[in-house]
């Protein structure tokens, strides 16, 4: 299975996910799904969060999704990082690229119940800075 097929995976059992808690919306992989996973999880698991059961594999769900958006925001190519064998997307900053292991700081995100709206703002000036192209 490829980067890209794990995340389209996990993005498909997140969209089950949601749809089975009663949200009916089509979820936007743009830069405003940032923000709208934030608004999901409050919603759907209110303050205290999920489940600790839960915790391990919604938290790999919302990193999918976290790392999709940015595949579908920037130029960049799939890859597997060969040291944490986790999906990343290498995206294109001028003639160089710049890896985004963005599964393992959104899965850390959520586990912590940080919020991914002032995540994204801050990754989007990175990319910014370095000469990140979109798409």
């Amino acid at each position: 299975m490829t980067a890209e097929e794990y995340i389209e995976n996990q993005c498909s059992e997140f969209e089950k996910k949601i749809l089975g808690m009663g949200y009916s919306e089509k979820f936007e992989y743009t830069p405003a799904g940032a923000s709208m996973l934030d608004v999901l999880k409050l919603s759907l698991w209110g303050p205290e969060g999920p489940s600790e059961e839960e915790v391990g594999p919604l938290s790999i769900m919302w990193g999918s999704v976290f790392t999709k958006i940015i595949a579908e925001t920037y130029d960049c190519q799939w890859t597997v990082d060969p040291e944490s064998n986790v999906p990343v997307v290498i995206v294109k900053c001028g003639s160089r690229g710049m890896q985004v292991k963005a599964i393992v700081v959104a899965t850390q995100a959520f586990r912590e119940n940080k919020p991914f709206g002032p995540m994204w703002i801050e990754l989007e000036d990175h990319l910014a800075k370095n000469g990140a192209s979109k798409k």
